[in-house]
């Protein structure tokens, strides 16, 4: 069951994109309700980018819960208060942020069980230095057991891998563990989705023919 939680736009190119990539769901910025096509169901995602506390909390408190919703904070202090609200479904690392990820950050996300995000697409775009940043940050938090969740950041059809591409690649830039990566696009987004799809529940969900 692979999903992609990051995806920008579902076009139609996209769905059947997606569903010939064999994902079973996937998460898209420009939804308002889940949408199910053939064996693809696409959710809502929403991406909160906060400077201030404040910013970030008047923000959520206009977002209705059936949204997969990730936050990029822009400060410390926002990085901080993230990890303890229960809105928020995990918290994005990417060039603009990644100075805020530290011990004390992932111990906070450990303690709230606190997935962190990253998009493929972002990280096969970072120069050399941010890279070995990057792979720092990643190594150290998976050896502080915090969840790796990973979506593609795709914007178009041609721009979506294949699930074994992505954890090809994970493996061998990242030296991410091969069930981790398995899990980073099966087990750990499903967790978070299911409830999502909880939610709508009684309501109907719209079809794509």
């Amino acid at each position: 069951m692979f999903i992609d939680v990051n995806v920008a736009n579902c076009t139609g190119d996209v769905l059947k994109a997606a569903g010939r990539l064999h994902f079973k769901f996937i998460a898209c910025n420009d939804l308002r309700k889940p949408v199910e096509t053939g064996s693809l169901v696409a959710i809502p995602r929403l991406v909160l980018k906060a400077t201030s506390v404040t910013e970030l909390k008047n923000m959520l408190s206009t977002q209705s819960g059936i949204a997969y919703t990730a936050v990029t904070p822009l400060s410390l202090q926002t990085a901080r208060w993230s990890t303890h609200d229960g809105r928020v479904n995990v918290i994005m690392m990417n060039d603009e942020n990644i100075e805020f990820f530290d011990v004390r950050q992932f111990r906070a996300m450990k303690t709230y069980n606190k997935p962190l995000e990253v998009s493929l697409k972002s990280l096969l775009a970072l120069d050399d230095v941010k890279r070995g940043q990057a792979y720092r940050r990643i190594n150290l938090a998976l050896r502080m057991n915090i969840p790796l969740i990973v979506g593609s950041g795709a914007e178009y059809w041609w721009e979506l891998y294949h699930p074994r591409a992505i954890i090809s690649l994970l493996k061998t830039l990242y030296d991410v563990p091969e069930p981790v990566a398995l899990a980073s696009i099966t087990a750990r987004p499903y967790q978070i989705i299911s409830g999502k799809l909880q939610l709508t529940r009684g309501s109907k969900v719209g079809r794509d023919e």
